[in-house]
């Protein structure tokens, strides 16, 4: 296509500018419209602060750091917790430890409850037949 030729089909580009007017009412009314959302919102803040008894203190949940705020609490550091936590249960799990010791009730390590409790419980006849292990193949 060589230069100074028309489009057939009467496509081109606009030949206008654009308007300027259009254009600062536009921003105008952005302007306007953010200052009256800015004002309302401010606005609905002094209410709900006055009608809450116009303390500041009352709205302040770091105001009184004796008091601690109601059950569940976010933790100060999860990982630590968590560990400390694992190590609680690490402790119960595997270490004797006396229950009562005026009536000999103790507490033994899990894995040596497990065996006791195995080998109290009764063997099955067909178990020796199935090379000794508990889990039944089946079909």
């Amino acid at each position: 296509m060589a230069h100074g030729t028309e489009n057939p089909n009467g496509a081109g580009h606009e030949h206008k500018e654009a308007d300027v007017r259009l254009i600062l009412y536009t921003v105008v009314g952005l302007v306007l419209s953010v200052v009256v959302v800015c004002l309302v919102v401010w606005g609905a803040f002094n209410i709900f602060k006055f009608q809450a008894g116009g303390s500041a203190q009352r709205l302040n949940a770091f105001a009184n750091p004796a008091q601690l705020p109601p059950e569940p609490r976010l933790l100060v550091h999860p990982w630590e917790q968590l560990q400390q936590l694992r190590a609680r249960e690490d402790d119960i799990l595997n270490n004797y430890r006396w229950v009562d010791q005026k009536n000999g009730v103790v507490h033994i390590p899990i894995e040596k409850a497990m065996e006791q409790v195995v080998g109290t419980l009764p063997s099955r006849p067909g178990a020796a037949a199935q090379g000794g292990t508990s889990s039944a193949k089946r079909p």
